[in-house]
């Protein structure tokens, strides 16, 4: 790759350029890291043994004995979020309003996200994303055991299936939401970014191999920045792992 080359990917919003890239990858170590000990944890509670009761029970006593090692744990998952969306956040100060930047375009006007904003807007969104993460936690958990029970197991494998359970949330689920929340999160900066220096237009830039309908968002930009575009999103994400981005666009001709 040339430095020409490198300089543009460097410029591309959100996940589609370097800087939103790199914070995804860092997001998602410190969800592997916590994904981590919260099995360590889990494996200690001897979930297994659960093969022996009845399908309906599990889910009931699988938030019971969950309670105390997600209250414990979530501080790391809420601090873990708190910094990536901040870093993402900060990040998006750095690339341009444009995507493709015009040659004559230099607009200075915009002084940047302030530090406190993004702190702000960071723990504003991980409070509701720690109550989420948790309930899915406990619920792929309780699914893995009364798969266990159902398929008569027994606790050898329900064990297996726990263990396989809990380690994917370490590798699939962490990249899932590391992916979707910087994402939300460079998004979301960037359409402040567009208010503050006034851009009227914005477009959606779509990921390689999206969906339809990111495809046809694409296909609709470049469109008021108060409008929605037709998957009625404002903005990326439009889904869990999406990896689109928005920018500011010229006034379409008339």
């Amino acid at each position: 790759m040339n430095l020409t080359a490198i300089v543009e990917t460097l410029k591309r919003p959100g996940l589609l350029g370097v800087l939103g890239q790199r914070s995804e990858k860092r997001l998602q170590k410190g969800l592997e890291a916590y994904f981590h000990i919260l099995g360590r944890k889990v494996a200690g509670l001897n979930l297994e043994q659960l093969a022996h009761d009845s399908p309906g029970h599990v889910k009931h006593v699988v938030e019971m004995r969950l309670h105390n090692t997600l209250r414990t744990t979530s501080p790391l998952l809420k601090a873990a979020l708190e910094a990536g969306i901040q870093d993402a956040m900060l990040k998006t100060n750095h690339i341009h309003h444009y995507s493709e930047a015009a040659e004559d375009d230099t607009s200075t006007d915009y002084l940047g996200l302030t530090g406190q904003e993004a702190a702000d807007y960071a723990s504003q969104r991980a409070g509701p994303l720690v109550t989420g993460i948790n309930a899915t936690t406990q619920q792929l958990i309780a699914d893995a055991i009364e798969t266990g029970i159902e398929d008569m197991l027994g606790v050898q494998g329900t064990g297996k299936l726990l263990r396989d359970t809990l380690e994917s949330m370490s590798t699939y689920r962490s990249q899932m939401i590391a992916t979707t929340e910087m994402n939300d999160a460079m998004s979301e900066a960037m359409m402040r970014k567009l208010g503050s220096i006034g851009v009227a237009y914005k477009q959606w830039i779509a990921a390689t191999a999206c969906c339809d309908d990111c495809a046809d968002n694409d296909d609709a930009s470049p469109i008021p920045i108060d409008e929605a575009f037709p998957s009625g999103d404002m903005r990326p994400p439009a889904h869990p792992n999406c990896r689109c981005a928005v920018a500011g666009a010229q006034a379409p001709d008339a």
